[in-house]
C-alpha cells in the first residue's frame, strides 16, 4: 500500500465526538446555590479513545489518549462539556499528567440579574480510571462556592490493532454522583 493511501485511511482523532455542551433543562437558581444544600454531578456521554501509530510510519498527529464527557451540575444549574487530553512524546513516553487539573468549557449562572462564572474542571487517572471533577462558582467578592466529587468508571471497550496503529474505544454508562461542597 502506497503511504499516500495508507494516511488517507487512518482514523483521526475526531472518531470521538466533542462533548456535547447542549443545555440539558437545569432550572437557574434564584439565588446564589448554597454549599450546604446536597449537591450532585451527572456525567453522560463519556467517551474514550487512545490513538497510536506505530514506527516506522509517519502520523499528521501525535499519538494521543483523550476523554470526552458531559457534565450536568445540580448545584448551578448548569451543563459543561469536559476533555482531559494526554499526548505521547517525542521519546515515546505519555507525558505525566499526574497532577494536571484540564479546565472544562466555562459557563455561568445569573442571579438576582447578574452573571457569574462557574469554572469546571476535572482529572483523569488514565491507568486507574479514576475521574475528578471540581466545580467553584461566586456570587458575590466574599464566598466562593466548590463542589468536588471522585468516581472509578467502568468502561466497555473495544480495541482495533494493525500492524501500523492502535486504537481503543470506551465508553461508560452514565453516572449521577453526590459531589462534597465547600464554601471559602
Amino acid at each position: 500500500m502506497h503511504i499516500h493511501n495508507f494516511l488517507t485511511t487512518l482514523p483521526l482523532l475526531t472518531l470521538v465526538p466533542p462533548a456535547s455542551t447542549h443545555a440539558i433543562p437545569l432550572p437557574q437558581p434564584q439565588s446564589c446555590p448554597s454549599h450546604e444544600t446536597p449537591q450532585s454531578f451527572t456525567l453522560s456521554s463519556i467517551t474514550y479513545l487512545r490513538y497510536e501509530v506505530s514506527p516506522p510510519f509517519s502520523s499528521p498527529q501525535p499519538n494521543t489518549t483523550q476523554l470526552v464527557f458531559e457534565l450536568a451540575s445540580s448545584g448551578p444549574g448548569i451543563s459543561t462539556g469536559c476533555a482531559v487530553q494526554n499526548v505521547m512524546a517525542a521519546d515515546g513516553h505519555w507525558a505525566d499528567d499526574s497532577s494536571v487539573w484540564q479546565a472544562c468549557v466555562e459557563r455561568s449562572i445569573t442571579v438576582g440579574g447578574r452573571s457569574y462564572p462557574v469554572k469546571t474542571s476535572a482529572h483523569f487517572d488514565w491507568d486507574a480510571w479514576r475521574l475528578s471533577v471540581n466545580q467553584t462558582w461566586a456570587c458575590d467578592e466574599s464566598v466562593t462556592i466548590s463542589q468536588f466529587s471522585a468516581l472509578t468508571l467502568a468502561p466497555s471497550c473495544t480495541e482495533n490493532k494493525t500492524g501500523s496503529q492502535y486504537i481503543k474505544e470506551c465508553t461508560a454508562p452514565d453516572v449521577v454522583i453526590s459531589a462534597t461542597s465547600g464554601n471559602t
